[in-house]
């Protein structure tokens, strides 16, 4: 079946957002069943502005564009459609080759639009986090309870990004319906939670009474990388506050991000048993040095 973009008729365009919502969701713990356990529970659309993707369900391909959402049988049983690679949708769809991209409201704009670059950073901080996942996982065979309480808690924050990516994708304008505002509305009981998360982290860590350096082990740097996009990210959703494109309550978890990825730095270097960098004045550093070679 292949539903159509092409009417102009409002009930078939409301039919397809629906569709593409229920689907979307179900892409979305089809491909991240872990990290995204709170799907059921949370408002859509998560990824419904990410055209491209495609995913194998259940002897069900489903592939979404900005053409539309095209379904089509895979299995052996089904006799209505081919299943030959030459009848496969495939991965690119060119309706970005001009230049512009698809807001979720169905607006296009050029690519280098204020809000794709926000969504592009967001994107970015979102792949920064995930390596930091990783790593933690590579370099720590078992993980302990507080490396896994971290992990946890990183992979929430990816969720929440995918929730800052449908809110900044929908501006925040009279000519956006609704229903799309209603659905893509980013609560502020995520700041609260990451405030809560940033408490409880510094009760088990030293007072800082110098500046650090980013390091502190290896996953301690990459959220370090991450905590330096965040505010970049921050950086371009302040500009979209500014004109009234996205609510405040996303610059407020944005920034309290930033916050957090700084203490789960600190807290991930001592978990990991490892020595945080102190900042040195040049000059200090030039001092020890000229001592320790007298010695």
């Amino acid at each position: 079946a292949v539903v159509s973009t092409q009417s102009t008729g409002k009930t078939r365009r409301e039919k397809r957002r629906e569709m593409m919502m229920m689907i979307n969701k179900r892409i979305l713990c089809k491909l991240m069943p872990n990290v995204c356990s709170r799907a059921s529970t949370l408002p859509p659309p998560r990824i419904v502005y990410c055209y491209g993707l495609s995913v194998n369900s259940k002897g069900m391909d489903v592939r979404i564009t900005a053409n539309g959402i095209r379904m089509f049988s895979t299995s052996s049983s089904s006799s209505s459609q081919p299943t030959n690679e030459a009848n496969r949708v495939k991965i690119y769809t060119k309706t970005g080759d001009k230049g512009t991209s698809s807001l979720f409201t169905g607006e296009r704009r050029p690519k280098d639009d204020d809000i794709f670059d926000v969504l592009g950073t967001t994107d970015e901080l979102n792949a920064s986090i995930g390596l930091s996942i990783e790593l933690a996982k590579k370099f720590s065979s078992q993980p302990n309870d507080k490396q896994l309480q971290l992990i946890q808690q990183l992979q929430e924050i990816q969720c929440s990004l995918l929730d800052v990516g449908s809110h900044v994708a929908t501006p925040r304008t009279p000519e956006t319906s609704e229903a799309r505002l209603s659905r893509t509305t980013f609560s502020d009981s995520h700041v609260v939670e990451l405030e809560s998360w940033i408490d409880n982290m510094e009760k088990e860590l030293t007072p800082l009474k110098n500046f650090i350096l980013p390091g502190g082990g290896v996953m301690s740097a990459q959220l370090h990388v991450a905590r330096a996009v965040c505010r970049r990210a921050e950086r371009g959703i302040v500009s979209l506050i500014r004109t009234g494109t996205v609510d405040d309550v996303v610059g407020r978890f944005i920034n309290r991000l930033s916050d957090y990825l700084f203490v789960s730095a600190r807290f991930a270097s001592m978990i990991e048993g490892e020595k945080e960098t102190v900042y040195k004045a040049k000059t200090k550093i030039l001092h020890d040095v000229s001592v320790k070679n007298k010695e």
